[in-house]
């Protein structure tokens, strides 16, 4: 009877001890499982979050493409509007250099006819003055004029004789002097058509300067937009290649975070498996248990009417013990888991030269409608930040000499004597054998042959200021 009690007792442990392991083990699964869902549900917070950065930094990759799309396309226009501009320009820039050319020959021809007028005067003055000698060769001769001549004649053929002398004489000096003064007044006729038309043809040009002046400043505005154009497009590319920059490391942490919530739920699953194999073994455990206490309870039945119930109580006791222990050994092997030289173009210096043509001469000044030769150059240098003084023989100090055949646009040529101190002109070569200068009071400033200039007014030196 003891030994059935303890059998009892016994079988009442190992189940309360069961029992308890599985509790443990439930809370431990429990808790492990909770954790897991924590971390899934974290992982899936991160990985909406990352979506939605994903959708938000899409939606300003799609922006910013457009964007850099419609500046393209702006800046194409903006190209092709500048190349126009520029064709314009160059357009203009010929025709204004074939309106210098014909200004530059008008001025030659209006200085070969002054030239040719003052050869005429000097032919006048010579004739009334060999017509006054003879004038006074009679007077001293004691004749009165053409009339003394003809009285004083001894008889009537001698009268006729010296009225036909006097007649071709008379004749003679008239039509030389007539001649000579109309040949003058027709020169003077010419010279004045020619400066006329040199007049037209310098506001001609005027007013193409100052469409080249417009073409200029909007070539600059077109050029300044697409400068402003090509910025903004290479912080529209910058923001991209960033905004890709982002995207790549979404996409990454997108793929760490899937991967990670992947392995989470895979462990998640696999301990849901495990937890059902365990769950499943435990109730065969316990399926195992019962059926051996009912057969220790029919064994201990048994040996009440049996002599040898000692002999079986202590097999079926070890038996059962050993058993106990094999299943408290499988219950507790469960696996569970946890830049003073300048540099650049000099066409603001010949531009301004060419915008000061038609204005007038004005010593010591040194404006762009009136100046002096100094204060033209003076203010073309200015353009390129070259300060030179307001005198022409202190201007002569500057820069390099060159030879006169290897003038280039830009070069300055002084006339004077040998000496600078004896420089008293300055005038700035254009190119194609002209040159602009502030001459004279009369003339202004013009546009001229450099040959024909030097013609007349001896060259000292030709600086270049910029190489």
């Amino acid at each position: 009877m003891y030994k059935i009690k303890a059998a009892i007792a016994a079988a009442l442990a190992v189940i309360i001890c069961c029992m308890t392991i599985v509790d443990n083990t439930d809370r431990y699964k429990n808790a492990a499982a909770t954790e897991i869902e924590e971390q899934i549900s974290e992982y899936e917070q991160k990985l909406q979050e990352i979506e939605q950065k994903e959708n938000e930094l899409n939606n300003q990759l799609a922006n910013t493409a457009d964007s850099i799309e419609n500046e393209q396309e702006r800046q194409k226009i903006l190209d092709e509007q500048i190349q126009n501009t520029y064709d314009k320009i160059a357009a203009m820039q010929a025709y204004i250099s074939d309106l210098e050319v014909e200004i530059a020959d008008l001025d030659t021809q209006i200085r070969n006819a002054e030239d040719s007028i003052e050869k005429r005067q000097v032919e006048i003055d010579k004739g009334i003055e060999d017509f006054g000698k003879r004038l006074r060769a009679m007077y001293i001769s004691g004749e009165e004029g053409y009339a003394g001549v003809i009285l004083d004649s001894r008889d009537f053929y001698d009268t006729l004789m010296r009225v036909e002398l006097v007649k071709r004489v008379a004749g003679y000096d008239n039509e030389i002097i007539e001649n000579l003064i109309d040949l003058k007044k027709q020169q003077e006729a010419e010279k004045e058509a020619l400066e006329i038309k040199q007049s037209e043809i310098t506001d001609t040009m005027h007013e193409y300067s100052s469409e080249l002046s417009d073409l200029q400043e909007e070539k600059d505005n077109l050029q300044t937009l697409y400068e402003e154009s090509t910025k903004s497009l290479e912080e529209l590319e910058q923001w991209q290649n960033e905004y890709l920059a982002q995207q790549q490391q979404l996409n990454a942490d997108k793929n760490d975070v899937s991967d990670t919530l992947s392995d989470l739920e895979q462990q998640k699953l696999e301990e849901e498996r495990q937890a059902e194999f365990e769950r499943q073994q435990q109730l065969l455990l316990e399926q195992m248990e019962q059926e051996r206490l009912e057969q220790e309870q029919n064994n201990s039945n048994s040996d009440l009417a049996n002599e040898g119930v000692n002999d079986v109580d202590d097999d079926s006791q070890t038996g059962g013990s050993q058993e106990n222990n094999d299943e408290d050994n499988s219950s507790g092997n469960v696996n569970t888991s946890a830049g003073e030289t300048y540099s650049g173009s000099l066409d603001p210096v010949l531009d301004m030269a060419r915008s000061m043509v038609g204005g007038s001469y004005v010593w010591g000044a040194a404006t762009p409608t009136a100046s002096d030769c100094s204060g033209l150059t003076m203010q073309c240098y200015a353009k390129i930040g070259i300060s030179l003084p307001h005198k022409a023989s202190m201007q002569a100090s500057y820069g390099r000499a060159v030879n006169y055949s290897e003038m280039k646009p830009g070069d300055l040529i002084f006339y004077g004597g040998t000496s600078y101190s004896s420089i008293y002109h300055v005038a700035i070569y254009v190119g194609n054998g002209m040159i602009i200068h502030a001459e004279s009071t009369r003339t202004g400033i013009v546009i001229s042959n450099s040959d024909t200039v030097a013609k007349y007014n001896h060259i000292t030196v030709i600086k270049r200021l910029v190489e």
